[in-house]
């Protein structure tokens, strides 16, 4: 996209990669400098690293392909959902109203804010699968829209949640 946006309005644009220095599902599949950063301690938030001459450090495959590359550090679950969704403390957990609850099979959760249209984008969803412990909704103060589809799509309740 950024080379795209260079070459039509003949700009040099800020490009970031933030895919490359992330935990991965063993250790040893992350990269060398993301490990080395992480045993360091230096990997407490999202993180740039600069070095000693102040420029940014950029290694792996985005090396002298973008400007700045952010580490992001271990995600840890809380309530069985990423602590980086709670880093900013603007959510909080919500339970999940019992009505909401499979009675077998699973069920998609979704809280959207509660004046945009049906068509809006979620500001949180889960999956809910019958027996197992019910996760959190994670979401800033307000007002909002729960809607719950069964594993078809089908809407099957939808009723007004507030945190």
């Amino acid at each position: 996209m950024a080379a795209r946006l260079a070459k039509t309005l003949e700009i040099d644009p800020l490009t970031i990669d933030q895919t490359e220095q992330m935990p991965a599902s063993r250790p040893e599949r992350a990269s060398s400098t993301w490990r080395f950063a992480q045993a360091k301690g230096w990997l407490t938030a999202p993180r740039i690293l600069r070095r000693k001459d102040g420029s940014a450090y950029v290694g792996g495959s985005w090396r002298g392909r973008v400007d700045l590359q952010v580490f992001h550090p271990e995600v840890k679950l809380v309530d069985g959902r990423p602590d980086w969704l709670t880093r900013d403390g603007q959510r909080k957990p919500v339970e999940i109203p019992a009505e909401a609850d499979p009675k077998s099979g699973r069920v998609l959760v979704q809280a959207f804010a509660a004046t945009e249209a049906d068509d809006a984008i979620p500001v949180d969803q889960v999956v809910l699968v019958a027996g197992e412990p019910a996760p959190v909704l994670l979401l800033p103060d307000g007002e909002f829209r729960l809607v719950v589809q069964d594993e078809k799509g089908g809407k099957v309740l939808e009723m007004p949640l507030e945190r």
